[in-house]
C-alpha cells in the first residue's frame, strides 16, 4: 500500500467520495490533493489564510487543503499555498497533516517541500516515520535515484520487515539491479524475502561493511545469521571483503570464531551461525558486566586470537561489537571481512576509533601486534581497567611501542592462563 492509499483510507475518501471532516466555512469535504477529480464549488473571495494562522498547525493544514479543493479566488489560493509552505518548515505538525501537506506539494510537483516534510516526519517514532520513508523511498523513484530509494527501504525493512508495500518495491527495484549489486539494500532477484532457502525475520545489526539479519533455513528448521555486504562500494570491494572472511574462517575452524555455513557471492552473503546472547558491545551497553564474566570473555577472545595468528591472519577490526556470544554464553569472534595476511601491506586506514593501534597506516605492514592493541582496549571496555592482576597485562597491549606490546593472540592466552 502506498503513501497515496494510505492517505486516502485514513480519510475515508475516494475519488467522487464525499466524507472527511468538514471545514468552518464551506460544506465542501477534503481532499488529498489538487489532482483528484471531484465536484467542485464556487466560493466567494474570503481571506482565510489570516484565520487559519491562528489554528493549531495541523488543524490549519487540513483547513487549508479544504479551502484549496473549491474555485476560490487566485489571490487567497496563493496566500494559502504560501502559509502553507511556511507550516512545512514547522517541527510541531502532527504525523497524519505532514503526511498529507507532502502529498499536497508532492501533486503540484514541488518535490523538495515533499521531501522535506517526509524527511521531518521519518525521524519521529511511531508508525507515521514508516509510512514516510515508503513516501521518500516513492519520490527517489520517481526521480531516478535508485540508491536512495533503497536506502530509504532499508531503513524501513530494518523496522519492519513486513511493512505492506516495502518489499513488493525492493523486488522492483531488484528486478532494474544488475545481479550482484544487491547486497545490503536487499535488492537481489531472488532477495524477495529472503535469500534462497534462507528466509529473513529481521535485522540484528549494520555497519559499515553491511548488515546482518537473523534468518530461518526452512531446509534444516534452524535460525542463522546472515550477513549482507553493502553494494554501493562497488562489487569488487564486496568481493574482496567476503573473499578474506570466507578464506579465515575456512582456514582457523576455531570454536572461537563464529561459524560460516554458507557464501552466496551473487547476492553478497554470507550465512553463519546466529550467536542469540548479542554482542559483547549490546551486554557493556546494559550496564557493569561482572568481573568473572568479563574474565571469560576475554579468555575466550584471546583463544579466538591465537588460532587467527597462528593461521597467519591479522583480524584488524577487534572490538566488542564484532564479538558475539553464544546460548551458553562463550565469546566468538565474528567480522573477519578486514582481515589480512601478516606482512602484507595495509591497503586502507580501517577500524574503529579506539580500538585501532596507532601504528595502523596504510602501506604500512600488517602485524598481528595491531590486534594485541585492540585486545587490551576491549579489556579496558570490559571494566577490567582496575583489576590487580589484569590490568598491568592491558596497559602492556596498549602501549605505544608495538615491540612492547604482548607477540600475538597465543602470548596472550598463556598470560592470561599464568594469571590467577
Amino acid at each position: 500500500m502506498g503513501l497515496r492509499d494510505w492517505l486516502r483510507r485514513i480519510t475515508g475518501s475516494t475519488p467522487g467520495s464525499a466524507n472527511g471532516p468538514k471545514s468552518e466555512h464551506d460544506d465542501v469535504p477534503p481532499v488529498l490533493s489538487p489532482v483528484h477529480a471531484m465536484p467542485r464549488k464556487r466560493v466567494e473571495r474570503v481571506d482565510v489564510t489570516d484565520r487559519l494562522r491562528s489554528l493549531p498547525p495541523g488543524d490549519a493544514v487540513r483547513r487549508a487543503l479544504t479551502s484549496l479543493r473549491d474555485d476560490i479566488d487566485p489571490v487567497a489560493a496563493s496566500g494559502l499555498v504560501r502559509m502553507l509552505r511556511e507550516l512545512s518548515l514547522r517541527d510541531d505538525l502532527d504525523d497524519d497533516a505532514g503526511l498529507l501537506l507532502a502529498e499536497y506539494f508532492q501533486g503540484r510537483g514541488e518535490a523538495e517541500v515533499a521531501v522535506r516534510v517526509l524527511e521531518a516526519s521519518s525521524r519521529r517514532p511511531g508508525d507515521s516515520a514508516l509510512r514516510a520513508r515508503l513516501g521518500l523511498a516513492d519520490l527517489c523513484v520517481a526521480r531516478g535515484d535508485r540508491d536512495a530509494a533503497a536506502r530509504w527501504l532499508e531503513e524501513l525493512v530494518a523496522s519492519d520487515l513486513s511493512f505492506p508495500g516495502a518489499r513488493e518495491r525492493m523486488r522492483r527495484l531488484g528486478e532494474q539491479a544488475r545481479p550482484g549489486d544487491a547486497g545490503a539494500t536487499l535488492l537481489a532477484p531472488d532477495a524477495r524475502a529472503g535469500i534462497g532457502r534462507y528466509v529473513l525475520l529481521k535485522e540484528l545489526g549494520r555497519g559499515g561493511a553491511g548488515a546482518v539479519f537473523l534468518a530461518r533455513d526452512e531446509r534444516l528448521g534452524r535460525e542463522v545469521a546472515v550477513k549482507l555486504h553493502h553494494g554501493v562500494a562497488g562489487r569488487e570491494a564486496r568481493r574482496v571483503r567476503m573473499r578474506a572472511e570466507a578464506e579465515v574462517a575456512e582456514e582457523i575452524r576455531s570454536a572461537r570464531v563464529v561459524r560460516l555455513y554458507e557464501v552466496r557471492p551473487e547476492q553478497g552473503a554470507l550465512v553463519m551461525e546466529h550467536c542469540a546472547g548479542g554482542s559483547l558491545r549490546q551486554a557493556i551497553a546494559r550496564g557493569a558486566v561482572s568481573t568473572e564474566l568479563a574474565r571469560g570473555w576475554i579468555r575466550d577472545v584471546a583463544l579466538a586470537l591465537a588460532r587467527v595468528h597462528e593461521a597467519g591472519w591479522v583480524h584488524r577490526d577487534l572490538k566488542p561489537g564484532n564479538v558475539l556470544l553464544r546460548g551458553d554464553g562463550r565469546a566468538v569472534v565474528s567480522d573477519l571481512g578486514l582481515a589480512r595476511r601478516v606482512g602484507d601491506r595495509a591497503d586502507a586506514v580501517e577500524g574503529t576509533a579506539g580500538f585501532t593501534a596507532p601504528e595502523a597506516r596504510a602501506g604500512e605492514l600488517i602485524a598481528t601486534g595491531s590486534d594485541v592493541y585492540s585486545f587490551g582496549a576491549m579489556g579496558m571496555a570490559l571494566g577490567l581497567g582496575e583489576h590487580p592482576t589484569l590490568a598491568p597485562l592491558f596497559l602492556r597491549c596498549l602501549s605505544p611501542d608495538p615491540a612492547a606490546r604482548p607477540k600475538d593472540g597465543r602470548v596472550l592466552t598463556n598470560a592470561l592462563s599464568a594469571i590467577v
